[in-house]
């Protein structure tokens, strides 16, 4: 009981214990704050990009709305533009890594969707 508890996939996040989340052939080091590429590179992230793609992996396939990625500016993410500018940049080093397909989707007046399936390990 104890190994399916802390392998098994909780709705509200990733599993305890868990170090790496991996979606396609991407693979993200949750400790190490460090993204490899599919072709083993390492893609650089900013502060604010690794906390995005992380809110991403631990809510995969849901729409997130602008207050859920960015919980520390709910009072002015409705004017602040920022996040789409930051999701911008995520994309495109996603893309230029070799991900050739679009992770990250946007649904009108909802907010953002992480299209990929996640496993943790």
């Amino acid at each position: 009981r104890n190994l399916l508890r802390r392998f098994t996939a909780y709705p509200g996040g990733r599993p305890r214990g868990a170090r790496f989340a991996i979606f396609g052939a991407w693979r993200l080091d949750l400790i190490g704050r460090r993204l490899v590429a599919p072709d083993k590179h390492l893609v650089i992230l900013s502060s604010a990009e690794f906390r995005l793609l992380e809110r991403f992996v631990e809510t995969p396939n849901r729409v997130l709305s602008r207050e859920t990625l960015l919980p520390e500016r709910r009072a002015t993410v409705a004017i602040d533009r920022s996040i789409v500018l930051q999701i911008s940049r995520l994309r495109q080093k996603l893309a230029a890594a070799g991900g050739d397909e679009d992770l990250i989707v946007t649904v009108r007046n909802e907010g953002y969707v992480f299209a990929s399936t996640v496993t943790f390990e």
